[in-house]
């Protein structure tokens, strides 16, 4: 009971740190840019981790704000980034939704190489974001000399970017997914060849009058297609699903009104695989492709088509793995 006393206390004392420090911004700092450094708590606050970087933009004259003193409490981001069951990605994602806002005010996001949520996480931001921001990726190979240029030519096109009064034009993705109920007897559903358990699903979908195959695996093990519209040090699964989707929508013929993909995902993680469907439907979108991305989920949610669909679509992957 104490620690949820002094816990409630410490977040009073962060909400009246943060309106003093946005007061601050608003009466002094109104024409000048300010910078939303956001990182793990772990990684923000201690120096050789991070590099000192939080000191650099204070010594290039700068006021940094670490993303714990950002008031995004109220910010929803549900239901543009559904699925977003990571806390550090709901904060930041809600942190872009702030910028947008704030005319002044730009972020500069840390990540560190191979770390597992960041790469899903960072793709998303870029998908919202409507002015730039920094994304520096840190390892143990990372020094100064790097660390500076970057910021000192992130802080030249921030100063650009207020000289010219540019206007937050770029447009903005939202993710689009949809359950099997809506596109029963509409169109084809197609599997990413990540499994053979997808075959045993395809098979009960189609007795169940959902027509369904599964699609062929790349070609190419480079994964080229895929990579080339992806950043970062995303799963191989994930460059396989895509990479497969992205060869069957260049094939002649292909109709998205008459196909949709599935994709599995999960309202709760912590695998990355459930952030593949919110992912592939933001790439599609920024390639100008408006196709159905259907996911499965909890029970009586996405599916919304009968437990016997759902007991025999369990039985046939259970059936697989009995076989292998």
């Amino acid at each position: 009971q104490e620690g949820l006393i002094n816990k409630k206390r410490f977040d009073m004392k962060i909400e009246e740190k943060t309106k003093e420090v946005f007061d601050f911004i608003k009466k002094y700092k109104k024409n000048e840019p300010a910078f939303l450094v956001m990182a793990r708590p772990y990684t923000a606050y201690d120096a050789n981790v991070n590099n000192d970087i939080v000191n650099k933009i204070l010594d290039a004259g700068y006021l940094a704000i670490p993303l714990e003193l950002a008031p995004i409490g109220s910010i929803d981001i549900s239901k543009q980034m559904p699925k977003m069951y990571w806390i550090q990605g709901q904060n930041k994602l809600a942190a872009i939704e702030l910028l947008n806002k704030n005319k002044n005010l730009f972020g500069i996001d840390i990540t560190y190489f191979a770390c597992g949520p960041d790469t899903q996480i960072n793709q998303q931001m870029i998908c919202r974001a409507q002015k730039p921001f920094l994304t520096i990726e840190m390892d143990e190979h990372t020094g100064d000399a790097g660390i500076d240029t970057r910021l000192q030519a992130f802080f030249n096109t921030v100063k650009s970017y207020l000289e010219i009064g540019a206007k937050q034009t770029s447009k903005v993705f939202s993710v689009k997914l949809k359950g099997l109920d809506k596109i029963k007897g509409k169109k084809i559903l197609l599997f990413p060849p990540m499994s053979k358990h997808n075959y045993a699903i395809s098979a009960v979908f189609n007795a169940y009058r959902i027509q369904s195959r599964v699609l062929e695996v790349s070609p190419d093990e480079t994964m080229e297609r895929a990579r080339s519209c992806t950043c970062g040090l995303v799963c191989t699964p994930y460059l396989h699903t895509t990479e497969a989707m992205l060869n069957f929508m260049q094939k002649p013929g292909f109709d998205q009104e008459k196909f949709a993909f599935f994709q599995a995902t999960t309202d709760c993680g912590p695998c990355r695989l459930g952030q593949y469907a919110s992912l592939e439907s933001l790439l599609f979108q920024k390639k100008g492709i408006d196709v159905d991305i259907i996911i499965g989920g909890e029970l009586g949610s996405e599916f919304n088509l009968g437990i016997l669909l759902l007991i025999k679509a369990w039985s046939g992957m259970t059936a697989v793995d009995q076989l292998e």
